[in-house]
């Protein structure tokens, strides 16, 4: 006596639903790793700590995430080092980071601030920059009901340097040599 109800999927039909699974994510990861990173202000010479003894080198990495990879998100900073468009009447853009790259820019020492363009209060680092020092920022996600949210933390020397090494520079930006 056969059973009446729902059919059972074969072992070929579940073999290619799991097939096919794994390449839409496997899609997913390859073209969203493909997202571009852009810079305005001059990218420095990466073998010096600091090109500009008069400046401060600033670091903004974002390290690779799968889940809010697809995000692409601008930032902006208060100082004349930062030459993209503007964003309201002192915030200048410094570049376009999409999930594992960085920025790394030098600005004149003072009083800075770096955030998102997505005005979320949490997106905003202010710190005072000293000459020849360099700082390193880590960019994230955070999740919310509307969607990810960019963060900005401070964080040690050895683990930017960490990170660094996992990132990859700008895909665009000014050359200065």
């Amino acid at each position: 006596m056969g059973y009446i109800g729902s059919k059972c999927s074969s072992q070929k039909e579940i073999k290619l639903m799991v097939l096919l699974g794994s390449f839409a994510v496997g899609m997913m990861v390859l073209l969203t790793g493909c997202a571009s990173s852009i810079q305005y202000p001059p990218f420095p010479d990466q073998s010096k700590k600091v090109e500009d003894a008069s400046k401060a080198r600033l670091y903004l990495i974002r390290p690779a995430r799968f889940w809010g990879a697809a995000n692409i998100f601008r930032y902006y900073e208060t100082s004349p080092a930062a030459i993209g468009p503007r964003l309201g009447d002192r915030l200048r853009m410094i570049g376009e980071m999409s999930s594992g790259s960085y920025l790394c820019w030098e600005s004149p020492p003072g009083l800075r601030v770096i955030q998102s363009s997505q005005g979320n209060p949490k997106t905003n680092v202010q710190l005072d920059l000293a000459a020849g020092n360099v700082y390193y920022f880590r960019a994230s996600l955070r999740g919310g009901w509307s969607g990810p949210r960019p963060c900005i933390n401070v964080i040690s020397s050895d683990e930017g340097q960490r990170l660094l090494k996992k990132c990859k520079p700008p895909n665009n930006y000014v050359k200065n040599h």
